[in-house]
């Protein structure tokens, strides 16, 4: 194009980033959508999901991956939120089974026996955190 250095994005904002990683890869600029995938791979850490769908949608199915165990830490209804579909289905079971599960110990453990033999038990309230 310009015969001079490409702009440097180390100080860009998230969110510049995010739309012009969209543009480059809609019109094909390959300088502009390397430096951008680099950079967004950087972001990793800060915006897991924002760079995973990023990634789903413009085929870098490697970089996906790496945003995982970072959206794994984070709370599941958001995550499934910000999620396009094709990328919420491996979510969903887990997400519901661990929700269910939760569920149920919050219903039904709230009161747990104590006591050393049959005839001795006590009910006795749970503290809420020790379920977490």
């Amino acid at each position: 194009m310009y015969p001079q250095r490409h702009p440097a994005l180390d100080t860009t904002l998230f969110e510049v980033l995010e739309t012009l990683a969209e543009a480059a890869e809609k019109y094909q600029v390959f300088p502009a959508m390397n430096i951008c995938h680099i950079r967004m791979r950087d972001m990793v850490d800060e915006h897991p999901v924002e760079v995973a769908v990023y990634a789903n949608k413009h085929d870098y199915p490697y970089l996906v991956s790496e945003v995982a165990p970072f959206m794994i830490a984070m709370d599941s209804i958001e995550v499934i939120g910000m999620l396009p579909p094709n990328l919420i289905l491996p979510w969903e079971f887990p997400v519901r089974y661990v929700q269910d599960w939760t569920n149920v110990l919050q219903k039904n453990a709230i009161t747990l026996p104590v006591g050393c033999s049959a005839l001795a038990h006590t009910p006795r309230p749970v503290d809420p955190s020790f379920m977490y």
